[in-house]
C-alpha cells in the first residue's frame, strides 16, 4: 500500500502493485491449499493399499489416517468421527497396531496412536515429495513489464 499510494489513498494514483500483491497472494495462497488436498489424497490411497493388504476393514483407514497427523489419532475421536461404538474402534485399532501400522503412545486420557511402519514411512515419503516442489508465481511477466497509465484524469 505505501508503494502504491504513498501511505494514503489518493484515488488519481495508480494501483497496479496493491491488486498485483493482492492477486499474488490469493494465488500463491490456494496452491498451498491445493497442495494439501493432493498430499491427503495421495496419503489416503497408500493407506487404502496398506489396510486392505492387512486385510483389515475399509473404515480403518480413517484411523491410520488420523494417526499420520501430528496429534495423532484416538479412540473416542475416532469411535465419534466414523459413528462407531467403543468396541468396534478397539477392535479396528488392536487389528492396525496388530499390522505394524501404528503404534500407541501414553496411556489413559493422554493415549493417542500415531503411524508406524510403512504407513509412517509411505506419509513422510509423499509429504516430503510434495513439500520440495516450489510455488509458482503467476505474475513473475507482470512484474517486470512496465505499468501502464490507467488512471489518467481523462475519464
Amino acid at each position: 500500500m505505501a508503494e502504491t499510494q504513498g501511505g494514503s489513498f489518493l484515488p488519481d494514483r495508480e494501483a497496479h502493485g496493491w491488486v498485483r500483491f493482492c492477486l499474488r497472494a490469493h494465488h500463491l495462497r490456494a496452491q498451498l491449499v491445493q497442495r494439501r488436498l493432493d498430499l491427503a489424497a495421495e496419503v489416503w490411497r497408500i493407506l487404502t493399499d496398506q489396510v486392505a493388504a492387512a486385510r483389515l476393514g475399509e473404515r480403518s483407514v480413517a484411523a491410520l489416517y488420523a494417526a499420520t497427523r501430528p496429534a495423532g489419532a484416538r479412540r473416542a475421536t475416532y469411535a465419534r468421527d466414523e459413528g462407531l461404538t467403543r468396541d468396534q474402534a478397539i477392535r479396528d485399532l488392536q487389528g492396525l497396531k496388530a499390522a505394524g501400522l501404528i503404534e500407541e503412545i501414553g496411556h489413559g486420557r493422554t493415549q493417542r496412536y500415531i503411524a508406524a511402519g510403512a504407513a509412517a514411512k509411505a506419509e513422510r515419503t509423499i509429504r516430503a515429495a510434495h513439500s520440495s516442489q516450489p510455488l509458482r508465481d503467476p505474475y513473475t511477466s507482470l512484474a517486470a513489464s512496465p505499468r501502464p497509465d490507467v488512471m489518467s484524469n481523462s475519464c
